[in-house]
C-alpha cells in the first residue's frame, strides 16, 4: 500500500510541476504494469475531482501516449518555485541531504546518529511538502507543527482517496 502511495504522490508531483507522465516509462521505473499506472492515474483523477481546489484534469497526449496536468489560467505554475521560504526543520538521512543540500539554504542543527540528522532549511512550504512525499521514508518534517499537520492532512487524503477507489474496485466498480 505504502508503494501505491508513493507512486501516485511520485505521479502527482511531476504532474503539477508540469511535466509530462508516460505510462510504459512509470511501469518500468516502479517494477510495475501499466494497468497499475493506469489505475494510480485514475485514483488521481479522483482525487482532484473529489478536492475540487485544482479546477483541472488530468488529459492523456495521444501523440507522446504521455499524460499531463491541464492547467487552468487561474494557476501561475511560477508560483510553484517562488512561494515565500520559511524555516523547516527536518529529520532526514544524511544521503538524502546530500542531494537537497545545493538547492537549499540550510544547516544540520543535530546529529541524531551517523545516518540520521535534524537540518533547518530555508523553504517554500509547497517545497517542503513535496520532498516530504518524494522522499517519504527518509525524511519527515518536525517543525513548524501547522506544516506538520498539513503534511499529515496530504497523506490521509490521499489514503482516502485510494481507499475509496478500492472499495469501489472490491464492490464491482471499475480499477
Amino acid at each position: 500500500m505504502m508503494e501505491q502511495a508513493y507512486r501516485i504522490l511520485n505521479i502527482y508531483t511531476r504532474l503539477v510541476q508540469q511535466q509530462t507522465v508516460n505510462k510504459s516509462d512509470l511501469a518500468e521505473r516502479f517494477n510495475v504494469n501499466k494497468r497499475t499506472i493506469q489505475r494510480d492515474i485514475d485514483n488521481l483523477r479522483n482525487y482532484l475531482y473529489e478536492n475540487g481546489s485544482w479546477h483541472t484534469q488530468i488529459l492523456y497526449d495521444t501523440k507522446t501516449e504521455s499524460y499531463y496536468l491541464n492547467l487552468p489560467n487561474l494557476i501561475n505554475p511560477k508560483t510553484f518555485y517562488n512561494q515565500k521560504k520559511i524555516s523547516v526543520t527536518f529529520e532526514m538521512m544524511q544521503e538524502v541531504f546530500r542531494l537537497l543540500h545545493p538547492y537549499y539554504t540550510s544547516e544540520i542543527i543535530q546529529n541524531i546518529t551517523p545516518e540520521i540528522i535534524h537540518v533547518r532549511m530555508d523553504i517554500s512550504e509547497q517545497n517542503a511538502r513535496t520532498l516530504a512525499f518524494i522522499y517519504r521514508s527518509k525524511i519527515r518534517v518536525i517543525e513548524p507543527e501547522n506544516l506538520l499537520q498539513k503534511v499529515i492532512d496530504d497523506m490521509l487524503e490521499m489514503q482516502k482517496t485510494y481507499l475509496k477507489q478500492e472499495i469501489k474496485t472490491n464492490l464491482g466498480g471499475t480499477t
